[in-house]
């Protein structure tokens, strides 16, 4: 205990100077932390956030790196290809968030809350009202990915699974926080000018050449729903089918052929959306209704 405390009293007396711990021993350390700490760390002092003698990178964001490259698998490698302007403390972030359970990680509208206070995997609504939404915080970049809605609709009446909706989407950060009492993406164009100009405002060259910013398959017509935000469609397509019962609608994004293909209760029903290029991450759309519990959770899904 003595010794222990001499050396606390000679680091302190150093008035915290981190010069004396060899680089690759930081190293070492710092890269049992997950990414969120890992920036923290890099704010902690300059020795640690700063490139310097000779570096090409702080020590860590040199860290994140080999931690990226020592644990990423080649499927994990290829769909998150780096950003020339990315830290490769947020490449990591979106490695771990790539392997997490998917879980919906805005809320925008006034009338959609989390099933349960345990998970965020699941919204719904009970309410009448307008549409309200819920962004999955997984943002796909490049090659096939896959997921599961699982859609309970609370009523007997197939018209009514009308007012659900799942797709995909631009990434959108920081929208959960604009308060807005109705948002259905998919459904924007005019007459909502102010909306669909604030929409459009968010682009980056994250999000490629498609103008297909939103995609979403309707649970009761099984319409396709899109939006450039300028403008929104409705088209039909081969395969189509309503999901008017209880049951799971799954999606297959492929990045590299540009398609989303839909897969009701298991069964596949074909392509409904090509042309997709950049970001995307998954959503839901849903409208209320008064006093019956509409659910959709979402799960990954599984190779077709």
């Amino acid at each position: 205990m003595n010794q222990g405390s001499t050396e606390r009293i000679k680091l302190s007396g150093n008035k915290g100077d981190l010069s004396v711990f060899d680089s690759t021993l930081v190293i070492v350390i710092i890269s049992f932390l997950p990414p969120t700490a890992l920036a923290n760390v890099g704010r902690t002092c300059r020795r640690f956030g700063s490139v310097r003698d000779g570096q090409r990178r702080s020590l860590a964001n040199e860290t994140a790196r080999q931690m990226f490259e020592s644990a990423a698998t080649e499927y994990e490698i290829y769909a998150l290809p780096r950003y020339g302007n990315e830290s490769e403390i947020s490449w990591l972030r979106q490695l771990n968030l790539l392997r997490e359970r998917f879980e919906f990680g805005q809320l925008i509208g006034n009338n959609i809350r989390y099933a349960s206070a345990e998970t965020k995997s699941s919204v719904s609504t009970k309410y009448y009202g307008c549409y309200s939404s819920a962004l999955s915080n997984h943002v796909m970049r490049r090659g096939k990915h896959y997921v599961t809605f699982n859609i309970t609709n609370g009523l007997d009446d197939r018209c009514d699974n009308y007012h659900i909706y799942v797709g995909l989407i631009r990434p959108l950060p920081g929208w959960d926080e604009k308060e807005l009492d109705s948002f259905n993406p998919a459904r924007v164009g005019r007459p909502n000018v102010n909306l669909s100009r604030d929409l459009r405002a968010e682009r980056t060259e994250r999000w490629g050449t498609s103008d297909v910013n939103c995609c979403s398959y309707s649970c009761g017509s099984g319409d396709c729903n899109w939006s450039n935000w300028s403008t929104n469609h409705c088209e039909e397509w081969e395969g189509q089918r309503g999901h008017y019962e209880d049951g799971t609608v799954g999606l297959d994004l492929d990045l590299d052929e540009g398609t989303l293909i839909v897969n009701k209760n298991g069964r596949r029903l074909g392509v409904m959306k090509d042309g997709l290029s950049g970001e995307y991450c998954w959503f839901t759309s849903i409208h209320g209704f008064n006093g019956i519990i509409r659910s959709v959770g979402i799960e990954r899904g599984t190779l077709p």
